[in-house]
């Protein structure tokens, strides 16, 4: 699908920009020629080598306990071959959600306050008019009061 932008600059220049997305090569394939790429997951970290584990094992600043023997890796399950996975949802504090979590839209004022929470409504973009032109007022703004 070809969009288009209309701009134009403080000399009064104006353009029409068409962009679209480039379509793949169907034929193209990763891999060697006639053999097919396969895909594997492997362990990474075991529970024993999360933040928390070592935290408890050799206290707050364990950095020196990481260089000197390398207490966070499992050398009989640290690489082993990952077979199918499920995608598990966790909350903020770690527990398990059962059903996948909502996306909520959140309505913030200009003070900052929240206004409202919705789902998520799809716009139609309002920068594609070809009879006026985007104007460059020269302004800049930092990103927390453009997002505001």
């Amino acid at each position: 699908m070809i969009r288009k932008i209309h701009l134009s600059n403080a000399a009064g220049r104006d353009a029409t920009i068409n962009f679209q997305g480039l379509r793949p090569d169907t034929q193209a394939r990763p891999g060697l020629p006639g053999r097919d790429v396969e895909f594997f997951r492997y362990l990474a970290c075991t529970e024993a080598g999360l933040d928390s584990a070592l935290e408890a094992r050799f206290g707050e600043d364990y950095g020196q306990a990481l260089v000197d023997g390398d207490p966070e890796t499992d050398i009989e399950r640290v690489g082993q071959r990952i077979g199918r996975t499920d995608r598990v949802y966790l909350s903020s504090t770690g527990d398990v959600l059962y059903a996948p979590p909502s996306v909520v839209e959140l309505i913030v004022g200009a003070d900052g306050e929240e206004k409202e929470r919705r789902a998520p409504v799809e716009t139609e973009a309002n920068v594609a008019d070809e009879m006026t032109a985007l104007r460059w007022t020269g302004r800049k703004l930092k990103l927390a009061a453009a997002a505001r």
